[in-house]
């Protein structure tokens, strides 16, 4: 048993279900509290309910009264004497299964997903042209034999010889630049036999997606795949959502029964994928599409409830082949050594690790404090942030709201207040030069105060800036998908006259092909200020610089996995702030959802260390 470190908070809507199941059971309170408790684990982003984690504890309160847990065993009687409970089978509308609560929903979400996935991992591996696909390989990394550390040759052949591969890897590590060599030798590997394929490119957000559009853009091994397709599509990323035929509020067009018609889809900054989503994507791959998925398995979750990629990739199977795969990869001169877990799923068939960063060199201070971060070495991370020897990392110490507000006047005077130029192509490079990251959305450390302080600030320096209103240089984030206009939610633009409009003010944002598109403020999705954006918000962006902003207090969202991402969203430089135990408290803190679904997916390996 594990006990909790405080009360759940339970909302009102939480409490209304608990009752509706509660009723199944006569009003059992140990029901009454499993509900109550598996409603709000959803909502906070969480598959299912761990019994253990509750049992024998407070659980939350409500009704002028405290509410515990009860004891394991007796919890589980209850429940499986609940007539709103099953075990999968029926209909009901709770699910236990082992020691897990679910919503049904959720439960078969994590069904869907792990028959996905291992049902194309376990398929035998394709057919290729041995002799193309050695000469394109040879090709692609001239001089490269053996093994390869940096892992994107194995990567390449991998994918080039599964019907899934999932590249996990950090900043910097390669992945889109592997992805844009796998599409350009799967096209020889096609048209030596079958013509053109198919292909599908998306992102969990438009956002990401279009992030993936620029960066793959400049890759040589991209612009000749387009050269070779010949009108076979894969030209342009879309969200998740898009490929699979929604838009606006309207549902998936595409599933089991109207599958995709690509050969290969594509999906990046997979961490964002949610439960939900995942098993939709499934729903919706015919049984002979190919299916990639790239991402950082360190960085955060998705925002609704799930951790698919994290899940997916055990710590203990990356890059670890069954001895018949090994045997294949060997016979294309790539030798990994792998350090076996023992026993073969055939899931680890299909998980390649980049390693190697391209981006930071491992004496960096980014590099450096991010691995601790990773590790949860608070020590470590601290060290990092008092050597100074790694000027590219920084810690200021911010105690108090009064202590914030004054660091906080200074950084304007010396960055903001020159707000952008006039000239949108430099100020949109402007704008994406330097960040300021909030760990929460609100409260005096929050994203939404820190704007509002920003636009203080500036209007008392004499800056024709109004809150709440436009205004020359107002950076601007777009809160919600318009389709019609391909502004999505997580877009940043600024607000400039427009010299062709009598210097009327337009908001400009980033075109995918470059240069910029403008559009009449009146014309925007719901959008709000952004000087300052969550570390949530900012997933899939890069900037130069990038300040983070810890809350006064630990919040069990200020994880570790929060401050890694927001740690390698700059290219350059990392400053902090806020106070050290909050720091190192985040450090320590596992950002981990609980779910089911990596014990289907590593029925053995659940338990162990790293699993």
């Amino acid at each position: 048993m594990r006990s909790t470190s405080r009360e759940a908070e339970i909302s009102s809507l939480d409490r209304h279900f608990a009752r509706f199941i509660a009723a199944f059971a006569a009003g059992d309170e140990q029901v009454f509290v499993a509900a109550a408790l598996v409603s709000m684990a959803t909502r906070n982003g969480h598959s299912c309910l761990e019994l253990p984690d509750w049992a024998e504890n407070p659980a939350f309160s409500a009704f002028g009264q405290t509410w515990s847990a009860p004891e394991l065993s007796r919890w589980r009687l209850a429940l499986a004497g609940c007539a709103g409970v099953g075990s999968g089978l029926g209909n009901t509308p709770l699910v236990l299964e082992d020691d897990r609560l679910y919503l049904r929903r959720y439960w078969g979400y994590e069904e869907e997903v792990a028959r996905g996935f291992l049902r194309r991992a376990r398929a035998a591996c394709l057919p290729v042209d041995d002799r193309l696909l050695a000469a394109g390989l040879a090709r692609s990394f001239p001089g490269v034999s053996g093994g390869d550390s940096d892992g994107q040759r194995l990567a390449v052949l991998v994918a080039l010889l599964r019907p899934l591969v999932v590249i996990t890897g950090g900043p910097g590590t390669g992945k889109t630049t592997t992805v844009a060599m796998i599409l350009n030798l799967l096209v020889e590997q096609w048209q030596a036999r079958r013509g053109v394929p198919r292909v599908a490119l998306a992102a969990p957000t438009g956002k990401a997606a279009r992030r993936l559009q620029e960066s793959i853009s400049k890759v040589k091994e991209w612009r000749l795949f387009q050269a070779r397709l010949e009108g076979g599509g894969g030209e342009q990323v879309m969200t998740v959502h898009r490929l699979l035929g929604g838009g606006g509020g309207s549902p998936s067009r595409y599933d089991e029964k109207n599958p995709l018609p690509y050969d290969l889809v594509v999906v990046d900054e997979a961490s964002m994928v949610d439960l939900p989503m995942m098993a939709k994507l499934f729903r919706a791959l015919s049984a002979e599409t190919r299916l990639i998925l790239l991402g950082d398995r360190h960085q955060l979750a998705s925002v609704e409830p799930g951790s698919v990629l994290g899940d997916l990739c055990h710590p203990l199977a990356l890059s670890n082949f069954t001895e018949e795969f090994s045997a294949r990869l060997a016979s294309f001169g790539v030798t990994p050594a792998p350090e076996r877990p023992g026993k073969e799923f055939g899931l680890e068939d299909s998980l390649v690790e980049l390693r190697h960063s391209h981006r930071f060199a491992r004496a960096s201070g980014i590099a450096r404090l991010g691995a601790a971060v990773k590790a949860g070495d608070a020590a470590g991370a601290w060290e990092v942030l008092a050597d100074p020897a790694a000027p590219d990392v920084v810690w200021r110490e911010v105690a108090s709201p009064a202590a914030f507000e004054q660091a906080l006047s200074g950084l304007i005077a010396e960055g903001f207040a020159g707000l952008p130029e006039t000239d949108p192509g430099q100020a949109l490079a402007a704008s994406e030069h330097f960040r300021l990251l909030c760990a929460l959305r609100q409260g005096p450390f929050g994203a939404e105060q820190v704007n509002a302080r920003v636009e203080r600030f500036l209007a008392g320096g004499g800056y024709p800036v109004a809150a709440g209103q436009n205004y020359p240089g107002r950076p601007v984030m777009v809160l919600r998908n318009d389709y019609d206009q391909l502004l999505y939610n997580g877009d940043v633009g600024i607000m400039l006259p427009d010299p062709e409009q009598a210097g009327e003010l337009k908001a400009y944002f980033p075109d995918p092909g470059g240069g910029f598109r403008k559009f009449s403020p009146a014309r925007l999705p719901p959008h709000q200020t952004v000087y300052a954006m969550t570390v949530h918000k900012s997933q899939g962006s890069e900037f130069e610089r990038i300040l983070l902003v810890l809350p006064e207090r630990h919040a069990p969202v200020v994880s570790r996995e929060l401050l890694f991402t927001a740690i390698t969203r700059a290219r350059t430089r990392v400053e902090i702030w806020g106070r050290r135990q909050v720091f190192e408290q985040a450090v320590l803190t596992s950002g981990e959802r609980h779910s089911g679904l990596r014990q289907k997916l590593w029925r053995d390996l659940a338990g162990t260390p790293g699993g």
